[in-house]
């Protein structure tokens, strides 16, 4: 049986069949759960082309006999890349560390890459030592097995250094994807930390520059910091629709709507946002909520 990478053809196949119906039934029941906004339908369908590609079939198959499903599941399961520009390329990040602005500014698209998967956790483990973390695990399993398209048409990987499985990581994942240590101090408090983090970030800039053909410059980095700032700003008003109580939105939706953010560009990111906040809004004053008083209040 033909292998790549010590995954061979039977083990890529079960990975990618099982992630696949594991992200389709976490989709399908998030989507249920009480009145999901009109608004935050487009943040499911980004995670949907990402995770599971033709979720609506799957999931009518599901309710087929065995032998039916098994037949045509095979065609069904393909993820898709994330939708950007043909022209921009994507640039991994492996945690919140890594600037968005400077990827932005650089003309590349960022995508966030942490995983919690445990399928892919369960191949990363033969290949990362036994006291490492789930996250890291499940990450190089991702990378071993070659079958999310979001990770393997990345043409660059930045993994922040913040601890000693990451450092394990940024080295081992690079024998499956060109990647670069992004070192972090664990202080922010002195000077000479801050120092030691921005020294980074201009290492980190020339290797951008390098992979995308584009100069980092004043202008670009300034649309980059404004786009980025949209979107957090967006998100706040988002998190203050979120801590009332009675809810506005089913706490699961929320955690979905703030994880595609990792899967679109910020600018259009922070327009479907916006949309979002204003239906919440008139939720609000309309008095439609989906939970009791009594429900447990985030902060």
């Amino acid at each position: 049986m033909p292998e790549q990478n010590g995954i061979n053809e039977r083990q890529r196949e079960l990975f990618i069949r099982k992630s696949t119906r594991v992200a389709a039934s976490y989709l399908k029941r998030a989507k249920e759960l009480s009145e999901l906004p009109e608004a935050a339908k487009p943040f499911f369908d980004v995670l949907e082309n990402t995770y599971v590609n033709n979720v609506k079939e799957i999931t009518r198959l599901e309710n087929t006999s065995p032998s039916d499903f098994t037949r045509c599941e095979a065609e069904l399961l393909h993820m898709a890349d994330i939708q950007k520009p043909e022209d921009r390329k994507s640039i991994g990040t492996l945690c919140v560390m890594v600037p968005a602005e400077l990827v932005y500014a650089a003309g590349a698209m960022p995508v966030r890459l942490c995983s919690g998967s445990y399928t892919a956790y369960s191949i990363g483990d033969d290949y990362i030592p036994r006291d490492a973390c789930p996250l890291v695990k499940a990450v190089m399993g991702f990378g071993k097995i070659k079958a999310l398209p979001v990770l393997d048409n990345c043409s660059l990987l930045v993994a922040p250094v913040t601890c000693d499985c990451k450092k394990k990581l940024a080295g081992v994942i690079g024998s499956v994807k060109n990647t670069v240590p992004l070192h972090v101090p664990p202080l922010k408090k002195d000077d000479a930390d801050t120092e030691v983090f921005l020294k980074e970030l201009y290492r980190l800039i020339p290797v951008l520059e390098k992979e995308t053909g584009k100069q980092v410059t004043a202008k670009s980095l300034a649309e980059g910091i404004n786009m980025v700032g949209n979107a957090q700003y967006e998100m706040s008003e988002f998190l203050k629709y979120r801590r009332l109580t009675p809810a506005l939105m089913s706490g699961t939706q929320v955690m979905s709507v703030m994880n595609a953010y990792s899967y679109m560009p910020a600018n259009l990111w922070a327009e479907q946002m916006h949309r979002l906040n204003e239906e919440l809004k008139l939720r609000l004053s309309q008095g439609h909520f989906v939970s009791r008083k009594t429900s447990p209040v985030f902060s």
